[in-house]
């Protein structure tokens, strides 16, 4: 789902990344579109099956295709989330199915990855990749959080 706004100059158009908190009820129709998109990539998770930090890192290394899977831990997903070169220009939606029950079973690591989405990769996405990376560019990210 794009947010479009206007620029501070009024010329150009840009998007916004965000975290949308939801049922699947009220997106189905939408994420079922989005499926068909061949120039995003999309990536659905059952939040409800992992209940520890190693099953997300797992899950999101199988789900995203991330390199180096020997040195899975917490900083390794967040640097190669913030990478994703071989997604290309591709957008990309995230979709977490049961949110509430991650959760309530991940407890503090639950709301450490909620929160490395809302305050690292997202930034990341929308303008620090320009800033912070030669020849960066900026990728729409949305994460659907679903109940």
């Amino acid at each position: 789902m794009k947010v479009l706004r206007k620029s501070n100059r009024g010329k150009s158009l840009m998007f916004v990344n965000q975290i949308i908190v939801s049922t699947r009820e009220k997106e189905n129709d939408r994420l079922n579109q989005l499926k068909k998109e061949d120039r995003l990539f999309y990536a659905e998770i059952d939040g409800g099956s992992i209940q520890s930090q190693t099953e997300y890192l797992d899950t999101m290394w199988r789900v995203f295709m991330l390199p180096d899977h020997k040195h899975m831990n917490f900083d390794a997903y967040l640097d190669w989330m913030t990478d994703l070169e071989w997604l290309g220009n591709k957008a990309v939606v995230m979709v977490m199915d049961h949110y509430s029950q991650f959760i309530a079973k991940n407890g503090d690591f639950g709301n450490k990855v909620v929160q490395s989405l809302k305050n690292h990769i997202l930034p990341w996405w929308q303008k620090d990749v320009i800033k912070c990376s030669v020849g960066g560019k900026m990728k729409h990210f949305t994460v659907y959080l679903l109940d």
